[in-house]
């Protein structure tokens, strides 16, 4: 059975549905994804910081992490190193470390500010914090 629309038919809307179609693709292509640059933060706030503990965190399976207040406020890369577990008297439980660090890198798509992290290839949102473009990339 076809649906039909009062007073023009499936046709005028299967028309409609295309014309809105054709605008959406090439409204797509008028208005072009920027690229992402590395970027610095501009204002290091309290919510910012927040952001961004908490994207390295959910990126390394929820571990505890503390940042500097001034992290990624002059360079737009963050290493991040494992801490190796100590004993009360600061002997290392389990000797050598071999955990690799992991890297992040603070890039800006638009006005949006956003964490790469590099060993997977994912982003996170920073919702709470400000950038702008890194020179010298």
């Amino acid at each position: 059975m076809e649906a039909r629309t009062p007073g023009g038919g499936s046709r005028a809307l299967a028309g409609a549905l295309a014309l809105l179609t054709l605008a959406g693709l090439t409204a797509c292509r008028a208005w072009p994804a920027e690229p992402p640059v590395p970027a610095l933060i501009t204002q290091a706030t309290a919510a910012s910081r927040e952001d961004l503990e908490l994207a390295v965190s959910q990126a390394l399976g929820g571990a505890p992490v503390r940042l500097a207040d001034d992290a990624l406020t002059r360079e737009s890369l963050l290493i991040i190193g494992r801490t190796a577990a100590h004993a009360l008297n600061g002997v290392p439980l389990n000797g050598r470390e071999l955990g690799r660090p992991q890297h992040f890198r603070l890039i800006q798509r638009g006005s949006r500010c956003l964490l790469l992290h590099l060993e997977s290839g994912r982003a996170r949102l920073l919702p709470h914090t400000r950038c702008r473009a890194a020179r010298g990339r």
